[in-house]
């Protein structure tokens, strides 16, 4: 019985060490490029997100909220230099065909919405995916 019951705590622990959450949709694994002048080069991942721009990175720490096709959802949480502290806002990325102007070079948009934990939001920023 100690057998079995030490087996099944090894197996279990070892299934949480070796698990790894994966996005549904592998396209929110490709690198986002800024549309909005606002946006900076994006990647994400579901347990955080890196932005850069012009030699200057952010890592974001991230716990998943939702993971569908068409939309993943991020509480992130990183220092702001300006304020001094930690912050936390929750992040939503919806992805869409694209089709416009634009689209000669992408395939995909990618609409961000920001929101604080109390859900109000706080800016939105469009981003694409290249063809390649």
């Amino acid at each position: 019985m100690r057998r079995l019951l030490l087996f099944l705590v090894v197996f279990v622990s070892s299934c949480r060490i070796f698990s790894s959450e994966e996005f549904v949709n592998p396209l929110f694994n490709e690198t986002l490029k800024p549309t909005s002048r606002t946006g900076w080069t994006t990647q994400l991942s579901p347990t955080r997100v890196r932005i850069s721009n012009a030699g200057y990175e952010v890592i974001k720490k991230c716990e998943l909220l939702e993971n569908a096709w068409e939309k993943v959802s991020l509480k992130c949480t990183f220092f702001n230099p300006l304020s001094n502290r930690d912050v936390t806002y929750i992040y939503t990325y919806q992805i869409f065909p694209c089709k416009g102007y634009f689209c000669n070079y992408a395939q995909w948009k990618v609409k961000e919405y920001m929101a604080n934990t109390d859900g109000q939001v706080n800016g939105i920023t469009w981003f694409s995916i290249s063809e390649d």
